[in-house]
């Protein structure tokens, strides 16, 4: 039987409720993780880079710079309640409830030892997700985008706006691109600057008859949260999210479970 514990980032750094904004930032560029359990006699509650950087963002080297001055300012005022998994739970049993959160804070004994995330499970998903299913069976609609000449400022208050940390760059119709909210955060220069300035490195994008292991390889070797999906003429046409991955490695783990002997 897989567990949480086979799957997830093990000591996470922590921080407590009244840890500022600006030093959890830094924690997270440094350290190039994208959630901090913040805990204090117990769990608090879990900091994603969502919350951090729509608030605000890292210049001239560690200058916290704020979108909102009268918004959260510590990691309790901006963190979200924590789903709380053991480390020996089931996969089979985690990973649903891991959807509806995107990460979680694991536990042994009542201590923090562990975050599991989608990005965790995309980084096994090319050796547990069957090599027949394709990314049209897999992917999302509907495809949040962004025009590769909008102010970055306004690509991340639509980032905010959707709840997303990616959008997809087009111009002229076409695809050209995936920026997060970490490539802007992580080079920031002037919040009038295009956004297609901070896109995330070449184009990588998938066919809908591409398999969907081979698409979340990819995705974890370039470090992406998405992978576009083009139509015949290059345009967005559908999305594979980790969330998409992540349904279909819990699948895979389900069928597992119930047919160990590969049959049905």
């Amino acid at each position: 039987m897989a567990t949480v514990r086979d799957l997830m980032s093990a000591a996470p750094v922590t921080v407590r409720p009244a840890t500022s904004l600006a030093e959890c930032a830094t924690k997270m560029m440094r350290l190039g993780v994208r959630h901090l359990p913040v805990v204090e006699d117990g769990v608090f509650g879990l900091l994603d880079d969502n919350a951090v950087f729509s608030t605000g963002v890292l210049v001239d080297g560690g200058l916290w710079f704020r979108f909102d001055e009268h918004g959260p300012n510590t990691a309790g005022a901006a963190c979200s309640p924590a789903l709380e998994l053991d480390a020996d739970d089931d996969l089979t049993q985690a990973l649903p409830k891991l959807r509806r959160k995107g990460a979680a804070v694991v536990l042994d004994e009542g201590a923090v030892v562990g975050v599991l995330s989608e990005h965790d499970v995309v980084a096994v998903a090319g050796t547990i997700v069957p090599p027949g299913i394709s990314v049209a069976s897999a992917a999302s609609r509907p495809v949040h985008t962004v025009e590769v000449d909008v102010a970055a400022h306004a690509a991340v208050a639509r980032m905010r706006m959707l709840g997303v940390r990616h959008l997809v760059l087009v111009d002229g119709g076409l695809v050209a691109g995936v920026v997060s909210l970490r490539d802007i955060v992580g080079d920031w220069h002037d919040p009038s600057t295009p956004v297609g300035r901070f896109r995330s490195g070449s184009l990588e994008s998938a066919r809908a008859t591409d398999s969907l292991r081979t698409a979340a390889m990819r995705m974890h070797e370039h470090d992406i949260g998405c992978l576009p999906v083009l139509d015949a003429e290059g345009g967005p046409d559908r999305i594979v999210t980790r969330t998409d991955v992540l349904d279909a490695v819990a699948s895979a783990l389900e069928n597992e479970a119930l047919f160990p002997d590969g049959e049905d």
